[in-house]
């Protein structure tokens, strides 16, 4: 599997020459494995997407919640412009409305000319019920992770190699702790246990979160307690808080010090 780093960045997208290594899209991600094309959130990296990327490949768009930062991109995805292009679109229900309806909600008029499946490709949604989902060869567990308003995480596997993709995650500090407000701390290790490759939300400095505690996001801390409590090989930490540009997260990622963690940087890619 081939994951590449479209947007990486949390709440809303950012420009400038400040923001040029890490990026100023907010969160997508995409997966080339076989003739499957998986992306991860439709944030305004999904833009970048060509669709001469994607090919003949089969399209899956996997969404973590609809907050729209995850979705500010998705009436502009090029591949929407094409006849006869198949484009299938997971995501869970939220508040008490399946994903179509979600989705429809924000893209109609008189907010937007036309919805999701108005655009020339055959967009069809699927709601998650949690449980194991098959895409081509590959392998999908969701699972809730602690947001406002709930958000799905990803356990993606392919033959041997996984990928597990937890943005928007206000995780608790001890990766073994008891349950809390319904999410499982062991539950959670053992759905990223030996991963290949995960990628975490680390929007917030310590200090930071102190004063952001609710906000549904974690710390770097927490992530790499986490990384090392699951045994997991590398970490990529993703949702990028708006206020932090390169020199600060360059100074950040130096403080860590460990090959093994970085953050992610937007046209970055990994083979797993």
């Amino acid at each position: 599997m081939r994951l590449t780093v479209f947007g990486a960045r949390g709440s809303i997208p950012v420009h400038g020459a400040r923001f040029r290594e890490f990026g100023g899209a907010t969160t997508c991600f995409l997966i080339e494995a076989g003739d499957q094309a998986i992306l991860i959130d439709a944030g305004t990296g999904i833009i970048a997407v060509d669709k001469e990327i994607l090919a003949d490949r089969e399209i899956s768009i996997l969404l973590t919640h609809p907050h729209i930062d995850h979705l500010a991109g998705l009436p502009f995805f090029a591949a929407l412009y094409e006849q006869n292009r198949s484009i299938t679109v997971y995501g869970a229900e939220r508040g008490g409305q399946g994903l179509g309806e979600q989705i429809d909600a924000l893209y109609r008029p008189p907010y937007w000319p036309l919805n999701m499946t108005e655009y020339p490709a055959d967009v069809e949604y699927q709601t998650l019920r949690y449980q194991t989902l098959s895409i081509g060869d590959i392998r999908i567990d969701p699972m809730e992770v602690p947001h406002p308003g709930g958000c799905t995480a990803y356990r993606i596997r392919r033959g041997d190699r996984t990928i597990v993709i937890a943005t928007d995650a206000e995780l608790p500090e001890d990766p073994r702790g008891f349950l809390r407000k319904g999410f499982d701390p062991g539950a959670f290790l053992a759905f990223l246990t030996d991963a290949d490759l995960v990628l975490m939300d680390s929007q917030y400095t310590k200090n930071e979160y102190a004063g952001r505690q609710g906000y549904g996001h974690s710390t770097a801390e927490r992530a790499l307690a986490w990384k090392d409590a699951a045994g997991v090989k590398q970490m990529l930490l993703v949702h990028h808080d708006p206020g932090h540009d390169d020199a600060f997260l360059i100074a950040w990622e130096k403080e860590i010090g460990r090959t093994d963690v970085r953050f992610a940087r937007t046209g970055a890619q990994i083979i797993i």
